[in-house]
């Protein structure tokens, strides 16, 4: 046995258990993936990954029977290291059977595919913790009793942890999180499926092209609909202005605002659920000559898409764009997946929405981006100063 590798294994371990333990008696351990326990998981990762360089895996002959499990641990909470979890997954160290289990379907958690034990849960839509989803459900059982599981329990009551206030927007905060340590590259068409809410935070450092610009998303604004959002242009049914919100999900939806300036929307949601984000602010990367024409030549960089309105006209987008695809590149506006995805988002109300819907927060935008546009709270305008025949309206 060596005692060093066994040891260094074990302090690992015990400084995971003692963090963890601090985090879980000030009620902060579950508010998201804390930078403490996270700095942690990725110091212990680092070294696991140089112990089996070294040494290969810490067999319980090699490390003892408690460093053996304190590997496991490791491994196991190693979430924002894929390289390492795949390593240890591919190397079949005839560990416990549980653990190889429960390591696989970690990974398959992380890369958004069927788990095949049962042993990964999540928050559900309506704050119930439930399984994630089993590849063949009706014989999990038989495949948790062959590695030494118990049967499933589908609906735990986990002890310390507590439902988070908006399960959609703990799950938008994970699927931004896991696209950015390398767990996940999601085809934007399955992103916008998704809720609103969970797929406008994941459009954030995504490129928008129009017209010879593009930009860099770094502010966006959820907007629902059909009873669900009073602050959405489709919250009282479809009208011919709004139709592109009822369509399939990847489209354009640009409107007419204050009668002076068009604003664009991506369309989110399955066919035929109208929702849509409004695309509120960004950098311009490339074309900006072609940007400072259209807003004028003595515009700052950080002011040339800092704000919805400024955002379209950079692009060049108008009315005549509305209904058009805008994930394969046919249409006239061309949006992709980020090419330096961000880690995380900050969120609050949206700008400009009054009303019952005035305080909801589905604003999203990248932490310290120049370009993200001020917040502004509802102020009523004066109608008649608006072009006649266009509603004063400044939400998707």
């Amino acid at each position: 046995m060596n005692e060093t590798v066994r040891a260094e294994l074990l302090a690992m371990a015990a400084e995971d258990s003692r963090v963890r333990a601090e985090l879980a008696a000030d009620g902060s351990l579950y508010d998201g993936y804390h930078p403490r326990m996270a700095a942690i998981h990725h110091t212990n990762a680092r070294r696991l990954d140089a112990l089996i360089d070294e040494h290969g895996w810490p067999t319980a002959a090699e490390a003892g029977t408690d460093g053996n499990a304190a590997a496991w641990l490791i491994v196991q909470h190693a979430i924002a290291d894929p390289g390492l979890q795949h390593r240890v997954h591919a190397m079949s160290t005839g560990g416990p059977p549980a653990q190889t289990a429960a390591l696989a379907d970690r990974i398959a958690f992380f890369e958004g595919r069927p788990q095949t034990y049962g042993t990964q849960f999540d928050w559900a839509d309506d704050g119930r913790l439930r399984p994630w989803t089993i590849d063949d459900p009706a014989t999990v059982d038989e495949r948790r009793a062959a590695v030494g599981l118990p049967p499933l329990d589908p609906n735990p009551s986990p002890e310390g942890e507590t439902p988070p206030a908006d399960p959609r927007l703990r799950r938008a905060h994970m699927y931004v999180w896991a696209r950015s340590v390398g767990w996940r590259r999601p085809e934007l068409a399955d992103v916008l499926e998704d809720h609103v809410t969970v797929a406008a935070p994941q459009l954030l450092g995504c490129e928008v092209t129009a017209n010879g610009v593009t930009i860099r998303i770094t502010e966006v604004e959820a907007y629902a609909g059909q009873g669900e959002d009073p602050g959405s242009h489709s919250h009282r049914g479809r009208t011919p202005r709004n139709a592109p919100m009822f369509g399939p999900p990847g489209h354009t939806y640009v409107y007419f605002t204050y009668g002076m300036h068009w604003c664009l929307n991506i369309t989110c949601g399955p066919d035929g659920w109208a929702a849509g984000t409004l695309l509120r602010a960004g950098e311009v990367i490339a074309g900006h000559d072609l940007a400072r024409t259209r807003r004028g030549e003595k515009v700052t960089g950080r002011d040339l898409a800092r704000g919805p309105a400024r955002l379209a006209k950079a692009l060049g987008v108008t009315g005549a764009d509305t209904g058009t695809p805008a994930l394969d590149g046919s249409g006239p506006v061309h949006l992709r997946p980020p090419a330096d995805p961000p880690a995380t988002f900050d969120n609050g109300p949206r700008t400009g929405v009054g009303g019952e819907a005035a305080a909801t927060p589905w604003r999203f935008w990248l932490p310290g981006e120049p370009s993200v546009s001020p917040y502004r709270p509802h102020a009523p305008r004066n109608r008649s100063r608006t072009t006649q025949g266009h509603k004063p309206e400044s939400r998707a």
